[in-house]
């Protein structure tokens, strides 16, 4: 029966009509182990393997016989006993790979557990997800190596650091992540198991190009590293200035605590009258220093939130890309989608993001801080994270500095609201006291998160060089070695 239609169909509806359908021969089928999803044959998957096969120097396998990873971890389930991060291990889970702070989400007790040698992270240990989202790549670095890696995610070796670098950057491609993602099997949760790497192909290059390429993953893996050691070594400034290793050590941090009616302040959530936000309200009273608001402390502070713009024209290929409140803290953000310029130009100003502009997320997950860096200018953020501008980037540095802390972290979030998606708005973040400590320490502190942004956006660039180098190679582009 035929379809009809009043009007007939314009050029850009019959390119996406054969983009979603595709035939499939009964060797492919066989070959593919007689799989019927259709995701197995999707028609771009196929279109990079086509490519990849008729590499003018061949390919070679990714994992198994002759491939490039020697080894590949096998998923491994355990019993988890949560613990503090003082008493335990830290265990990384499938999208904390992409964690722009390589900050694990929990820490699992090291007593009676015999699987953690078998799970634990080495540098330069390649991780691709394996669960729930599939393909997401992370690449280990010191503040991966000896931390634990859940079931959800693989772990793969290679034989060399510049190996390691090339698979992650061929991973992180398109011609690599369509290959794995077509592997995917289960209805509700998705997963891919290590014998589906043995049918990703990878192209044959002479070993000159494909340690340029993966030194280039490695030296923005070191650059990484280091900007985190400048932002931690930043916030250990402003945490010793004001004494909260000696609050830690007595122990207050974790004692109950009552409260009196005259220091309600309108709230009656126990959260926001804790013991550890007693105690930080406690260490500012009581510093030297003294105390201004986010919004008083710098010379045309701006603290904005963007409205929900609803009429969303999204676009393939050039446009702005749009990042949710979870894409700003993933070093490579995965799946971002782009808005229309020619619909969207007026909402720049609200949504655009800026160099050095700090971003604060406001809905669901509060108070994770994001110091934009250069590559992100001109990007677009949605509505679930407040913005904080200044005509001084060093006073920002100092104050992203402030608020990613562990205090600044207590202040922000003792203010959210609200029962099943919690909140905070404008006015609260505004209102958040901040320590101005020494000139000279503030400009040192600043010093060190400027570094750090710079660092990572070296980081970025070095990375997608890596990629389009990739991508320039397969497509037959000559680039200079």
């Amino acid at each position: 029966m035929v379809n009809r239609r009043e009007k007939p169909l314009k050029a850009y509806e019959f390119e996406t009509e054969s983009r979603i359908s595709t035939t499939v021969s009964l060797t492919e089928l066989l070959d593919a182990g007689a799989r019927f999803e259709a995701s197995s044959y999707d028609s771009e998957a196929r279109q990079v393997r086509r490519e990849i096969e008729s590499f003018r120097t061949g390919f070679v396998r990714l994992y198994g016989d002759g491939g490039l990873v020697g080894w590949c971890s096998k998923p491994i389930r355990m019993k988890r006993v949560y613990v503090s991060p003082e008493h335990g291990i830290a265990l990384f889970s499938s999208s904390d790979i992409l964690n722009i702070d390589n900050r694990p989400s929990a820490h699992i007790s090291k007593k009676d557990n015999p699987v953690l040698n078998d799970i634990k992270i080495e540098k330069y240990d390649v991780m691709v997800s394996r669960s729930g989202t599939i393909g997401n790549v992370g690449f280990a670095g010191d503040y991966h190596a000896g931390r634990c890696l859940t079931e959800d995610a693989l772990r793969l070796r290679t034989a060399s650091p510049s190996d390691a670098g090339f698979v992650a950057a061929f991973l992180r491609s398109r011609y690599g992540r369509l290959q794995v993602t077509r592997s995917t099997y289960g209805s509700v949760v998705q997963h891919i198991e290590p014998v589906h790497l043995e049918s990703v192909i990878v192209p044959k290059l002479d070993s000159c190009r494909q340690k340029k390429i993966g030194q280039k993953f490695v030296d923005g893996l070191k650059q990484r590293d280091e900007a985190l050691t400048k932002l931690n070594e930043a916030r250990a400034m402003i945490h010793q200035d004001l004494g909260l290793g000696k609050a830690r050590q007595h122990g207050s941090l974790d004692r109950s605590t009552t409260t009196k009616v005259s220091q309600l302040m309108g709230r009656f959530e126990a959260s926001f009258h804790s013991r550890l936000s007693q105690t930080v309200d406690a260490l500012l009273d009581t510093s030297v220093y003294p105390k201004q608001s986010v919004g008083g402390f710098m010379d045309n502070c701006e603290v904005s939130a963007v409205t929900k713009f609803r009429k969303r024209i999204y676009v393939e290929g050039a446009g702005i890309p749009l990042l949710t409140s979870k894409q700003l803290f993933q070093i490579d953000p995965v799946d971002k989608k782009t808005l229309g310029r020619g619909r969207h130009l007026h909402d720049i100003p609200e949504i655009g993001l800026k160099k050095n502009m700090i971003l604060v997320t406001c809905s669901g997950t509060i108070g994770k801080v994001m110091i934009i860096p250069e590559y992100m200018s001109g990007w677009g953020a949605s509505q679930d994270a407040l913005r904080i501008t200044s005509d001084s980037d060093e006073d920002l540095a100092y104050l992203y500095a402030w608020l990613s802390s562990e205090m600044g972290q207590v202040l922000i979030k003792r203010m959210t609201y609200g029962s099943v998606v919690v909140h905070i708005d404008k006015d609260m973040l505004s209102s958040l006291p901040v320590p101005v400590i020494d000139a000279a320490k503030r400009k040192k502190i600043a010093s060190l998160v400027l570094d750090a942004n710079a660092l990572r956006d070296s980081a970025w660039k070095l990375e997608q060089s890596a990629i389009a180098d990739i991508g320039q190679h397969i497509e037959g582009i000559e680039l200079s070695v």
